[in-house]
């Protein structure tokens, strides 16, 4: 089985939160595992989060891919939904 990559430079940093929820977020890091082992049913993540202590927590970020799921988050009051968009384009002769 293929050994997962944790290059800190290939991380994500940050979270794609709306303001003012992305700011304890800001270092955040994250590494999309779902591409590196070519999954397509589910997602995986592996993330480290700079909380209230000297250490780092480090958890798995892992969810369904299905078009019609839908994250809430209750107490910032929003949900996140996929985007999902068809475009058409002309077929080649």
């Amino acid at each position: 089985m293929k050994k997962a990559q944790f290059d800190p430079d290939k991380a994500t940093v940050g979270a794609s939160y709306p303001p003012p929820h992305n700011e304890k977020c800001q270092g955040r890091k994250t590494w999309a595992l779902t591409r590196q082992y070519g999954l397509t049913q589910f997602g995986v993540n592996r993330v480290e989060l700079q909380n209230r202590s000297d250490k780092i927590a480090i958890y798995y970020d892992i969810g369904g891919r299905d078009m019609y799921d839908v994250s809430t988050f209750p107490d910032a009051g929003f949900q996140a939904k996929p985007h999902f968009e068809i475009r058409f384009r002309p077929l080649k002769a």
